[in-house]
């Protein structure tokens, strides 16, 4: 009773600041009842010596000096571990609302990390600077933690009282660590239910009636797909263009199993490729890009031939991006799903015939040197605006 007392009068608080809850996924019902339903709320990880470790070790490679695991229900955080924070400060967080928390901001895009930079000027936190009762901070970083099954379960979050910086290598880290910990938790977690035979039961009979579908924190997706392809059909005869399509996707089978990457599906013209699922691979985006200029290569070898002989040449338009996918079986097929996947293939219809067109985020993996030409803003449908490059 006393707990609901206080943080009723935290949320109040917080109202009073101006506070507001942020706007929730859509999926928010779904993710809430699984939660409930997994008992992940309700475990104890307050002494557990591998999330202890984890949050050491995400402060110290982010020059932090504090670092939290919280699962975020319905309306209440929870604290699992932490580092860095005195026995007060332990209790005060131990227990929080959900809208009057920083890392309800995950819950807007559970996919993104949150960065807040400068609490001063950042327009999403100037009701926190009138909360008498908030975290004292200045830089803040919650990195989401996603369950296999592809729901938010929490974050994983850094904080520094002084303004900070980070860096690609350092965000990366800390989603690896925040994969390890949803790993643990769930493995932790299912083997607490194992004891329970009814569970058990259940969870057996569910899996016999579906291959449950395994969310990836960072893949990478190529779409490659010929320009011109009806105008192609049209001027050459079925068996032919059969014949001429098998030559190229032969050939793109190949150049994918030679880079270590993963063949997904072809859609008509169209071939469809993915990196770091489902292995782990940590080049993925690099692999992806020579593979991207090798099937442009392929097809500028054949074009070589296929004009000596008087035929038209075909054009390939190919579109790179990285981020989570859903990856799993659909029937006996296995395929990805998620926005990414979507990013990819507006990248190729907004591309240029002989060129590789990637996104921002492909480019931060990529090495220094690597040769781009910036295209700026990039409407992509559906999608908005979003800064593309061309592989030069």
């Amino acid at each position: 009773m006393l707990k609901k007392q206080l943080q009723n009068f935290m949320r109040q608080q917080g109202r009073k600041a101006g506070m507001q809850p942020v706007q929730r996924a859509a999926n928010e019902t779904e993710r809430v009842a699984w939660l409930e339903n997994s008992g992940l709320m309700d475990i104890d990880l307050d002494n557990d010596p591998f999330i202890s470790n984890i949050t050491q070790l995400a402060a110290y490679i982010s020059s932090c000096p504090k670092c939290m695991v919280n699962f975020l229900g319905s309306d209440t955080q929870r604290s699992k571990g932490s580092h860095g924070f005195g026995m007060k400060d332990r209790l005060m967080t131990k227990e929080v609302p959900v809208d009057i928390s920083l890392c309800q901001y995950v819950l807007e895009n559970p996919t993104e990390q949150v960065i807040f930079k400068d609490k001063a000027v950042d327009p999403r936190l100037q009701a926190l600077a009138k909360f008498p009762m908030a975290p004292q901070f200045e830089f803040y970083v919650g990195t989401p933690l996603i369950s296999s099954s592809g729901y938010t379960m929490g974050t994983l979050c850094i904080f520094d009282g002084e303004k900070n910086d980070i860096d690609h290598r350092q965000t990366e880290i800390l989603r690896l660590l925040a994969d390890q910990t949803v790993l643990y938790v769930e493995n932790r977690n299912r083997d607490m239910r194992s004891s329970d035979s009814t569970i058990m039961a259940e969870e057996a009979m569910a899996e016999k009636v579906a291959l449950q579908p395994h969310y990836h924190s960072s893949a990478t997706i190529m779409f490659a797909d010929f320009v011109g392809f009806t105008q192609l059909v049209e001027s050459h005869e079925p068996g032919e263009v059969l014949e001429i399509l098998n030559h190229f996707f032969s050939g793109f089978d190949q150049i994918t199993a030679r880079h270590g990457l993963t063949k997904i599906k072809t859609i008509g013209d169209c071939y469809m490729v993915v990196g770091g699922v489902p292995g782990s691979s940590t080049t993925h985006p690099a692999d992806m890009c020579n593979a991207a200029r090798d099937f442009l290569t392929f097809v500028e070898g054949t074009n070589v031939q296929y004009q000596a002989l008087g035929k038209e040449p075909w054009a390939l338009r190919i579109g790179v991006h990285t981020g989570p996918v859903i990856a799993g079986y659909s029937g006996t097929a296995f395929d990805i799903w998620g926005d990414a996947v979507n990013i990819a293939a507006r990248l190729q219809e907004t591309g240029t015939p002989g060129q590789v067109h990637i996104s921002q985020k492909v480019l931060e993996f990529l090495d220094d040197d690597s040769s781009v030409t910036a295209l700026g803003p990039t409407a992509l449908k559906n999608k908005g605006e979003m800064d593309t490059f061309l592989l030069d």
